[in-house]
């Protein structure tokens, strides 16, 4: 009788594999685990200034089919974007074109159209803020102050900065051309260095 047993191809693995496979997997756990803190607040930064990017492309598509200015404010103590229909002067409206003679038109009341709820309020995280404000080249917003969406599908300049410890991420609407755009760092920062560093 011999004490020797053979490995038979359904047999397992054995101890040593297990605990060679297991040291392996701490080795790399604990190589990995530093950068997972810095990578969740980051991807928390870019998902609040992607929310902020939407919030702004919403107004102003808002804006334009509805023909009301909305106005995109930010409320330092809430810590909250919110987004609300500017009210219009009664003296610019347009006047009603007179109907001809003898004719005349039923015309229901209609109400003045709101912005859909889960649009109208992103609140930041505590730890989260609004680090800067730009509205227009090099003119820094008031506490206060809001970014105009028009009926005729422009805005008003603005770069909005998101900050979350030492990252930044960076929320530019382009008024003119109507575009909204997302970018990881601080484009105002970028932006203030010497003139011929382009």
């Amino acid at each position: 009788m011999s004490l020797v047993r053979r490995m038979s191809p359904d047999s397992g693995f054995t101890a040593i594999e297990l605990m060679l496979v297991l040291s392996i997997l701490v080795v790399a756990a604990i190589a990995l685990l530093p950068g997972i803190p810095a990578f969740t607040r980051s991807q928390r930064l870019r998902s609040s200034a992607v929310r902020l990017a939407g919030m702004a492309r919403y107004a102003g598509d808002w804006s334009v089919l509805h023909e009301r200015a909305v106005a995109l404010r930010f409320d330092d103590e809430a810590g909250a974007f919110t987004l609300a229909v500017v009210e219009e002067d009664p003296e610019e409206t347009p006047l009603a074109v007179p109907l001809p003679e003898g004719e005349s038109v039923e015309v229901e009341a209609e109400g003045p159209p709101s912005l859909e709820a889960a649009w109208r309020l992103l609140r930041l995280s505590a730890d989260m803020e609004l680090a800067a404000v730009e509205k227009a080249a090099g003119e820094e917003m008031a506490p206060g102050d809001q970014v105009l969406f028009y009926p005729d599908g422009r805005s008003d300049d603005a770069t909005l900065v998101l900050a979350l410890g030492d990252q930044r991420c960076t929320v530019r609407i382009s008024g003119r051309r109507g575009r909204v755009m997302t970018e990881m760092g601080d484009a105002l920062e970028e932006d203030a260095g010497p003139v011929g560093a382009r």
